[in-house]
C-alpha cells in the first residue's frame, strides 16, 4: 500500500533548523491497522502527513499503491488524496454546519439526493444518526470524532490516516472510537494508520507498530514481538511504562530486597502455565517465590503471560531456575537483584 524510502523532512527557520523525519524507509501494508509510536516531538505527526503530502519531504520517495506520490501533477494530488481519508486529534469540525453538513462538506456531487443517501449511510456507520442536525458545540468529544470519522470516509478512502485520534478522549471514549476503527477496518477493507503516544492504544487495536525516535523509525515488528521481544531501548522504555515495570521497581526497592533476592519479569506464551512454572522453580529449584503483578494479556488474538516476582534463593540456584525458564521459551528480564 505505502512505501516509504530514505523520506528526510526538515522544517527550516531563520533561527533554528529541525529534521524531524531523518532518512525513514518504511512499508505499510494493504488491509493492515499499522501505529506509529513515539513521544513528543519524535516526528510521528510529520511522518503521517507525508503520506498524504500535507508535508512535502525534500528528500526520499514515498509510493501509494506502486505511485511516486512525489511525481505526481498537483492535480493528481488532489485526486490521490481523495483515497486519503484523515481524522485529526482536535476533530476539525466547522462549527458553523451540523453533523450532516460537516460530513457532506468533501462530497463532491451537485445530487442533493445522492449526497443525502451517502451522508445518512456513514452516519448510520458510526452510530450517530441521531445527531445529522446537532452542532459540534452541542457534542461530546467522542461524537465529535465519529463525526470527524465518518467525512474523513465520505469519498470512499482506501486508507484512513489518524493523527493522535484518541489522544483528546476519555478512557471509555477511546474504547469505543478504537472499537469502531476497527470494524471499519474489517467492514470496508480500509488500511488504517494511526498515530499515538499510548502502548494501549497499539495494543488494543494494530497489526504492526514502527516505533520513532528523535525523528528515526528505531524498529518496526508485529505488536506482539513488541511486547514480549523488544530490541531498542526507546522501545523497551514504552513497554515498561504500558506494565508500570519502573514504579513496580520503585516500590520494591523502599521495601527492600533482601540478600540472596532478585526481582524479575517473566513473559510467557499461551502454551505454557504461570502456575505450573512457578511450582516448577519452588519445588525442583528451592526457591521462594512471590508474585508483585501479573496479567494475561491478548494482543491480535494471541495470549501472553506477564508476571514480576521476587525470587529468593541461593545465587547458583536462582541461576538454574532462570535457564529452566529460559528453556520454557519463558523471556527472561531482571528489574532488581541483590544476590
Amino acid at each position: 500500500m505505502f512505501n516509504l524510502k530514505n523520506v528526510t523532512k526538515t522544517f527550516i527557520s531563520e533561527d533554528s533548523r529541525v529534521e524531524a523525519v531523518k532518512d525513514v524507509s518504511l512499508k505499510i501494508r494493504e488491509q493492515e491497522i499499522f501505529g506509529i509510536i513515539g513521544a513528543s516531538g519524535a516526528g510521528k505527526s510529520t511522518l503521517i502527513r507525508t503520506l498524504n503530502l500535507l508535508e512535502y519531504p525534500e528528500s526520499g520517495q514515498v509510493f501509494f499503491k506502486d505511485k511516486d506520490l512525489l511525481t505526481l501533477s498537483k492535480k493528481e494530488i488532489r485526486q490521490t488524496r481523495k483515497k486519503l481519508g484523515m481524522v485529526f486529534q482536535n476533530f476539525n469540525l466547522l462549527a458553523s454546519r451540523n453533523v450532516f453538513d460537516n460530513v457532506a462538506f468533501p462530497i463532491n456531487n451537485k445530487n442533493k439526493k445522492e449526497v443525502e443517501k451517502k451522508v445518512n449511510i456513514l452516519l448510520e456507520i458510526v452510530g450517530i444518526s441521531d445527531k445529522a442536525f446537532s452542532y459540534p458545540n452541542q457534542l461530546s468529544g467522542g461524537q465529535k470524532q465519529r463525526v470527524a470519522i465518518a467525512r474523513a470516509l465520505a469519498n470512499d478512502p482506501d486508507v484512513l490516516l489518524c493523527d493522535e485520534a484518541t489522544s483528546a478522549l476519555d478512557p471509555q471514549t477511546t474504547d469505543s472510537i478504537l472499537s469502531l476503527l476497527k470494524e471499519l477496518n474489517k467492514s470496508l477493507n480500509l488500511t488504517i494508520v494511526i498515530i499515538t503516544h499510548e502502548m494501549d492504544v497499539i495494543k488494543s487495536i494494530c497489526d504492526r507498530v514502527a516505533i520513532m525516535d528523535q525523528g528515526r523509525v528505531v524498529e518496526v515488528d508485529e505488536v506482539i514481538n513488541i511486547f514480549t521481544k523488544p530490541k531498542s531501548e526507546v522501545t523497551k522504555s514504552f513497554v515498561r511504562e504500558s506494565f508500570n515495570l519502573d514504579d513496580i521497581a520503585t516500590l520494591v526497592k523502599k521495601n527492600n530486597i533482601d540478600q540472596g533476592e532478585g526481582l524479575f519479569e517473566l513473559i510467557y506464551g499461551q502454551q505454557s502455565s504461570s502456575k505450573a512454572l512457578i511450582t516448577s522453580l519452588i519445588k525442583n529449584y528451592n526457591l521462594e517465590v512471590n508474585i508483585i503483578a501479573g496479567s494475561i494479556e491478548i494482543i491480535s488474538f494471541q495470549s501472553f503471560g506477564h508476571l514480576v516476582v521476587v525470587i529468593k534463593g541461593s545465587e547458583k540456584m536462582i541461576e538454574n531456575g532462570l535457564d529452566f525458564l529460559a528453556d520454557q521459551g519463558v523471556i527472561v528480564n531482571e528489574l532488581i537483584t541483590n544476590v
